[in-house]
């Protein structure tokens, strides 16, 4: 199988955009991942567009980033948005990815979202996806893959949920006995989705609070109505994450 789709994907059947927007990329005669990714290769481009739909940078860029993913073949437009909400933002990124790894990574985020109706490829297909990436950037060097603070902090939290707070690390054995003693399984499952649900709007949150010290950057607010604060170096990587028992 090629590791490219020579079919371009309609915007359409990109989820994440909205038909608003799939609308006035239309109107721009922008109708399919091809043409957008075209259209957008360059800054200069990518701001003429954003300026002629009326998109925000910010929802050009998941666009553009959908597009990408939706180059390999085997990613459609609904893993296209499960893999960008997850924090693969493109071919290149997809190929630097460990398969294992990117499989939890994915598995976890669908599980925080029940709200949306994901499907998880295996854990061969994203294997064999990672393999597509891989020979679609062949010869290709690709740039080092950064995050922000806030992306560092929000796989900090998410990760804090699933190792130490619903784990079996021992920092997160007051949780356990405060949270979830006396929840049957499927309550403390659907606890654990709730908490990894509510890491999505943390950050803008209006009772979240930024502060911003001489080594880390931090944010301080609420989940599961329980005090809560991540740390992120401004070197790079997680400092530290609190949860309050009250």
């Amino acid at each position: 199988m090629p590791a490219i789709d020579s079919k371009p994907t309609s915007l359409s059947s990109l989820r994440g955009l909205e038909p608003a927007e799939v609308a006035a990329l239309k109107k721009a005669g922008v109708t399919n991942n091809a043409q957008l990714l075209e259209a957008t290769k360059t800054r200069a481009g990518a701001k003429s567009l954003a300026k002629a739909t009326g998109l925000t940078a910010t929802r050009m860029k998941e666009a553009v980033n959908r597009a990408d993913l939706a180059r390999i073949d085997g990613i459609g437009g609904a893993a296209a948005d499960l893999f960008e909400n997850a924090g693969v933002n493109s071919v290149k990124e997809l190929a630097t990815r460990n398969p294992t790894a990117l499989h939890a990574t994915l598995v976890s985020y669908a599980a925080s979202r029940t709200d949306v109706d994901y499907t998880v490829p295996s854990a061969n297909t994203v294997k064999s996806l990672v393999a597509k990436a891989v020979e679609a950037t062949k010869g290709v060097t690709p740039p080092p893959v950064t995050q922000s603070p806030q992306e560092v902090a929000t796989e900090g939290l998410h990760q804090h949920i699933d190792t130490v707070l619903f784990g079996t690390d021992p920092a997160g054995a007051s949780f356990r006995r405060a949270i979830l003693d006396g929840r049957t399984p499927d309550q403390q499952a659907a606890l654990k989705a709730r908490m990894h649900a509510e890491v999505a709007g943390f950050f803008s949150h209006p009772d979240t609070e930024y502060h911003e010290g001489p080594t880390t950057n931090g944010w301080a607010g609420r989940l599961l109505d329980l005090y809560t604060e991540v740390h992120v170096k401004k070197t790079g990587g997680l400092d530290r994450v609190y949860v309050e028992i009250d």
